[in-house]
């Protein structure tokens, strides 16, 4: 037999559904932005290599005349890399 819900077993479950909604949401977002990252490197031919405790996505010839990125792990270099060079 189908339970009739009360409001407040309503409004739970539709809270429930709008965070998994807003969480799904957030992810796709990530992902989206996570491939214009990695085809920029690819694009750019660009490898991201330890600098002291950072990773380094260097563009250029090297830190004098280039654009770089730095962060703590290769994908963060490379995305601190794109903000800059939209910054450009």
């Amino acid at each position: 037999m189908i339970e009739v819900l009360n409001e407040e077993k309503q409004y739970t479950y539709l809270s429930t559904l709008t965070h998994y909604a807003d969480l799904a949401d957030r992810r796709a977002q990530e992902n989206e932005y996570e491939m214009l990252v990695l085809r920029l490197m690819k694009e750019l031919a660009i490898v991201p290599f330890k600098d002291g405790n950072q990773w380094c996505a260097l563009y250029g010839e090297d830190l004098q005349v280039g654009i770089a990125g730095f962060g703590n792990t290769p994908f963060l270099a490379m995305a601190d890399l794109r903000e800059k060079l939209n910054q450009a």
